[in-house]
């Protein structure tokens, strides 16, 4: 018998926690986890950087699709970089600098270097998706996704998503990502991918 697939709906704050945990857990051993962030207590600080960015932010900007039993999750930045509270962008700005630590000035170097391999103009940006590990190939990522997609379809805007990891790039081409290019970190030690997804008329 087929299990049928999971609902997917926008995260609220009460996801935040199981959000974090799960990607902390989906990151850990990824290539970019293990050159931007600190070896100490790396596992902790990747789930303080997801529960800040995907949890917290992508509730309150109605930016992050989950299944509904959070067993995958995409987190999106929309074009408008929807304002966020007062309280939420000083917490933003204090605890990710801490989190990040001596990583911070080459995380925000390779950003600017990718970031010209993005469209100029307003776009969604897929900023991280993650499978509960138990729970990959089961098509979740895909689903979550999509409905991103459907938003940024609805806006008629394009899409860009980077990525550590060659492989994905099959995944997002699935999906109608197309090959921007690529960039290396300035110390040399991370390559991202960056793919472009033309808008949807």
């Amino acid at each position: 018998m087929t299990t049928p697939r999971p609902a997917v709906r926008l995260a609220t704050f009460e996801d935040a926690g199981p959000i974090a945990d799960l990607l902390a857990d989906a990151f850990l051993d990824y290539e970019w986890s293990r050159w931007a962030v600190p070896a100490d207590n790396r596992r902790e600080r990747l789930r303080g950087l997801h529960l800040l960015y995907a949890g917290l932010v992508g509730a309150e900007a109605g930016s992050t699709w989950v299944t509904d039993d959070i067993s995958s999750v995409a987190g999106w930045v929309k074009p408008d970089r929807t304002p966020i509270s007062d309280d939420l962008r000083t917490r933003l700005d204090e605890e990710s600098a801490a989190l990040f630590g001596d990583r911070l000035e080459a995380v925000d170097a390779l950003d600017a270097e990718t970031a010209l391999l993005r469209p100029a103009g307003p776009h969604w940006y897929l900023a991280t998706v993650g499978t509960r590990p138990d729970r990959r190939r089961e098509g979740l990522a895909s689903l979550v996704v999509r409905a991103g997609l459907a938003a940024c379809d609805q806006a008629g805007l394009p899409a860009a998503v980077e990525t550590s990891n060659e492989a994905n790039c099959r995944l997002y081409e699935r999906l109608g990502f197309e090959a921007a290019g690529d960039r290396t970190a300035p110390d040399g030690g991370l390559r991202v991918w960056v793919l472009v997804r033309p808008a949807q008329r």
